[in-house]
């Protein structure tokens, strides 16, 4: 397993990046929803795992890099593939499983944007549901935030997906 790993890890890790992305792109959901749902549930068996191959199948890595560079790296790789299983837990919700309707509608509270250098912004509402009197954060397009003011009245249908996480299309 170490010489398939030295000779097409990088490949492999690449690969699940760029697929992990692209749910990203296609779809909209909850502020912030499918990374904690990501920590929450998928955090202990990505940790066990990572942790399993570092120190059962990869001997000779162990011993080149030394345990505390090793278990570093180790760490790095398992928060790399936890963030990034956000993008396959957005497209598994999104594609598999029972969809229903769900009517968005409330006063919009908040409005913000958080800019990247390389991501460019990203656009958020902050919604109070008329009927609960929750706050309900969203990701939406720049189009969509454009025509929006606080105070107003929003109101859209999105969808629930089979994990419970609200999304749309762009």
């Amino acid at each position: 397993m170490e010489q398939f790993l030295k000779k097409y890890g990088s490949n492999i890790f690449f690969g699940y990046i760029i697929i992990g992305i692209i749910p990203i792109f296609v779809f909209v959901t909850e502020f912030n929803t499918p990374f904690y749902y990501s920590f929450k549930y998928l955090s202990l068996p990505i940790l066990t795992l990572t942790f399993y191959v570092y120190l059962m199948k990869m001997p000779t890595y162990r011993r080149v890099n030394g345990d505390v560079k090793g278990i570093l790296l180790t760490m790095l790789y398992t928060v790399m593939f936890i963030l990034f299983c956000s993008g396959y837990i957005i497209g598994f919700n999104a594609i598999f499983g029972k969809q229903t309707d769900y009517k968005i509608e409330g006063t919009i509270v908040r409005l913000f944007s958080t800019s990247g250098t390389k991501s460019g912004a990203t656009y958020h509402v902050s919604i109070k549901n008329s009927m609960s009197d929750n706050v309900i954060k969203l990701d939406v397009s720049k189009h969509e935030y454009d025509k929006l003011n606080i105070g107003q009245v929003y109101s859209a249908y999105w969808k629930v997906g089979s994990l419970g996480i609200i999304y749309k299309r762009k």
